[in-house]
């Protein structure tokens, strides 16, 4: 709440973020009555400094005192988008696997884990496999069958988030190669 005997001419915040970078902007036109307010969206975690500053239209001015606030990360990580290609992959040729996945801070980590048509699994990291914000994998997979997967994202603060599970399957897709020989002399047997 700012009040004054005299028309008010600025009420401006100075705040101090928790990187060390310094802002100071006007609240002057944000107010309900004589309560002056910001409502501003902060990105960067942790501890911010902050005091209000009020000129009058005749020069006098006042600050109040100084006051904190914090901001935490508690928004886990955004997992979408995930795509199979092929969903159906011949033994021993590249499958991919992609994701689009966003953190409003920082990403720690993104793993695939994959379990195998016999339950043993793997598990490993897609972080620095990335184009923008999509992330991915291309492997060969040895073994004919349904394998099934998820994605987990993990962000600087510790919140995750796993997606759904999802499958693609693995199968000998290379038909039997037929070779027809003849014996020394040339005849087939049972050929005319």
């Amino acid at each position: 709440v700012v009040v004054d005997n005299v028309a008010l001419q600025d009420v401006r915040i100075n705040m101090t973020m928790p990187d060390g970078n310094y802002s100071n902007f006007s609240i002057f036109n944000n107010k309900t009555g004589d309560t002056y307010y910001c409502i501003k969206p902060y990105n960067i975690t942790g501890s911010y400094s902050f005091y209000i500053y009020a000129v009058d239209t005749s020069g006098n001015a006042n600050k109040s005192e100084e006051k904190q606030f914090t901001i935490d990360d508690i928004s886990p990580p955004s997992i979408s988008d995930i795509t199979v290609q092929p969903m159906v992959q011949n033994v021993g040729e590249n499958l991919n696997i992609s994701c689009f996945v966003v953190d409003n801070v920082a990403l720690d980590d993104i793993r695939v884990d994959i379990k195998f048509p016999d339950n043993s699994r793997i598990n490993f990291s897609i972080l620095d496999n990335k184009t923008g914000n999509v992330y991915y994998t291309n492997r060969t997979y040895p073994d004919e069958g349904t394998y099934s997967f998820y994605i987990y994202a993990v962000d600087t603060s510790g919140n995750a988030n796993k997606s759904e599970d999802y499958t693609f399957q693995i199968k000998d897709l290379n038909p039997p190669r037929v070779k027809i020989t003849a014996p020394k002399g040339g005849d087939i047997v049972g050929g005319k």
